[in-house]
Parts: structure tokens; C-alpha cells; sequence
């Protein structure tokens, strides 16, 4: 679980887990600065947070943009 203060940020997220897409296994480019750009990097919720996942460290990865809209909800 998150402790206060800890906060799930891109930049934390790429220290944590790496550049590399979860869902696509492909390297993320993180240089990349147009959040409509597919190749952008997303925090995805692996169990999405409608369907009761929750904001923790342990239910989110790095994804590209492209890849975290294809998966839905």
C-alpha cells in the first residue's frame, strides 16, 4: 500500500518498474512531451479503479499510451 507521502508519480514509476511497456513489452520513450503522442508514457491500474483496483503501488505499471487505451476497462 502507498504510505502518506508516497506518491505514484511518472517519474517514480519509471525508477520503480523500468521503462518497458507491461503490456506491450517494448521500451517507453520517456523524453517524449505530447500526452496525445501513442508512444507516451501512461500509469495504468491493472485492475482498474471501476472495477475495484486501487490507487497502489502494487496495481500500477508503466504503459504506452496506445497500449493502456487498447486494454479499456
Amino acid at each position: 500500500m502507498i504510505a502518506a507521502g508516497d506518491k505514484i508519480s511518472p517519474a517514480e514509476v519509471i525508477r520503480r518498474f523500468g521503462n518497458v511497456c507491461y503490456l506491450c513489452d517494448r521500451e517507453i520513450d520517456v523524453m517524449l512531451d505530447d500526452p496525445n503522442d501513442p508512444g507516451y508514457l501512461n500509469i495504468d491500474h491493472i485492475i482498474p479503479i471501476r472495477r475495484g483496483g486501487q490507487h497502489r503501488w502494487d496495481n500500477v505499471a508503466p504503459t504506452h499510451r496506445k497500449c493502456n487505451m487498447s486494454k479499456g476497462a
